[in-house]
C-alpha cells in the first residue's frame, strides 16, 4: 500500500519559444569500473527550460579513437547532472582524452 505520494509542478512563465536551451559539458573523466572504464559526462543545465540530450562522447585510447552513445534524460534549468557511459576497450586508469563527440 502506498502511504506517501510526492507531485512535482512546473509552471512556464511567458512564451515557451523566448525561453533559453543551453547544456553544458565542462567535463568528462574516466573511471575503473572493475574490468571496464566508465566515462562520467559531467553535463549543466544552464538554460531556462527542461532539456534533454543524445550524443557521444569520443576517448583516443591506445592508438584508436573511440565513440560511445550518451543520453540525458530530462534535466532541470540550474540543475548539474552526472552520466555514467560504459566504455569497453578504454583502459582504466587515468589521464585518457575523453570529451563531447
Amino acid at each position: 500500500m502506498v502511504t506517501t505520494v510526492t507531485v512535482g509542478v512546473a509552471v512556464t512563465v511567458g512564451l515557451p519559444s523566448s525561453l533559453a536551451w543551453k547544456l553544458r559539458i565542462p567535463a568528462v573523466t574516466a573511471v575503473p569500473e572493475g574490468s571496464m572504464a566508465r566515462l562520467i559526462i559531467h553535463l549543466d543545465n544552464a538554460g531556462q527550460t527542461f532539456a534533454s540530450a543524445t550524443g557521444t562522447v569520443s576517448c583516443a585510447a591506445a592508438g584508436k579513437d573511440r565513440s560511445f552513445p550518451a543520453l540525458a534524460g530530462a534535466t532541470l534549468p540550474g540543475q548539474s547532472v552526472d552520466i555514467t557511459v560504459n566504455a569497453p576497450g578504454v583502459p582504466e586508469k587515468g589521464g585518457i582524452p575523453c570529451g563531447p563527440g
